[in-house]
């Protein structure tokens, strides 16, 4: 599609990047406004913050989700393994070596405190959990 547009790869990346912003602006503004209304999930002063962190994980599930599609010969085999990716890959190997590594080097054996690096280069550990 890039080179039938004519667009150079820069422009055709930011291009994808900005309208899938948008849509994803558009759940996290639901979301936000829903939680408003509920005082026992979030305190009303953080919705905001919420906002901004969601949007943020937004952001960098989009830019991972173009570089593991790119893994794959083709689209469709991209899209069939990007949630197997993202939640064995990102979510639950993480915890596993997490888990092991600690047994192994006699480190603190709970969860919170095993997992806690992750929450610096992992956004699905750093948001889901």
């Amino acid at each position: 599609m890039m080179h039938m547009s004519g667009l150079k790869s820069l422009e055709y990346f930011v291009g994808l990047l900005m309208g899938d912003a948008v849509l994803f602006t558009i759940p996290a503004i639901v979301i936000s406004i829903v939680l408003l209304f509920f005082d026992q999930i979030m305190v009303q002063s953080q919705v905001i913050n919420f906002f901004f962190s969601y949007f943020l994980y937004g952001l960098a599930l989009i830019n991972m989700a173009y570089m593991f599609s790119h893994f794959f010969d083709d689209p469709e085999t991209s899209g069939k393994y990007m949630a197997l990716i993202f939640v064995l890959g990102l979510i639950f190997a993480p915890i596993a070596i997490s888990l092991i590594l600690a047994a192994i080097f006699g480190f603190d054996s709970s969860l919170s405190s095993t997992i806690s690096i992750w929450y610096w280069v992992n956004p699905q550990m750093c948001f889901i959990i």
